[in-house]
């Protein structure tokens, strides 16, 4: 279980306590690659991300925080609970058929860093940073060591954007460039 978190952030400047919008992902939250070569996170959020920049910028952090986490959900949901549904009453018959396995989903909204995570994404205009969290576990709560967080790649949204990154694998699981990709 690789726990991960997902801060968006209007400016690249803003400290990692100064989230716009804080996510979180209980387990396959490894980075990966952002080509989808590796499956993780990287694979999942980037290509969302180049489009979302195309589109509509990460100035609105809240918005593009509330599409990014429908967008997991809905590539967990087809995962997990097999083909996709029809409306939400569909959706809700489909858990009950299905358990409580089907009720933990893997993303949630946070209000604070996780102690346990593995990985923090943080995510502004323009790019993608993997960072690898350090807490100070003494304490009754255990509070975030900001200082000691090791940043482990950056990823260029932009540089993604006009890579090999196939924008048809937001809607599937078409390869880097799949042979219908006209861009």
């Amino acid at each position: 279980m690789t726990r991960c978190q997902i801060g968006i952030y209007s400016s690249k400047d803003k400290k990692f306590d100064e989230f716009d919008v804080l996510l979180c992902r209980h387990f396959d939250g490894c980075p990966g690659t952002p080509d989808g070569q590796k499956c993780g996170m990287l694979a999942d959020i980037v290509p969302f991300l180049a489009k979302w920049v195309e589109v509509c910028g990460i100035c609105d952090a809240e918005r593009c925080g509330a599409q990014l986490l429908r967008f997991l959900c809905h590539k967990y949901d087809q995962i997990v609970l097999g083909e996709p549904y029809g409306d939400y009453s569909d959706f809700l018959d489909k858990i009950a058929d299905e358990g409580s396995w089907a009720c933990r989903t893997t993303h949630g909204i946070s209000r604070r860093f996780h102690w346990n995570i593995h990985y923090f994404y943080k995510i502004y205009p323009n790019a993608v940073e993997v960072h690898a969290p350090r807490f100070n576990l003494d304490l009754d709560e255990p509070q975030p060591i900001f200082d000691e967080w090791q940043l482990l790649r950056r990823v260029s949204i932009n540089e993604a954007a006009d890579s090999t990154i196939c924008p048809r694998r937001l809607a599937s699981n078409h390869g880097p460039r799949c042979d219908n990709c006209t861009v």
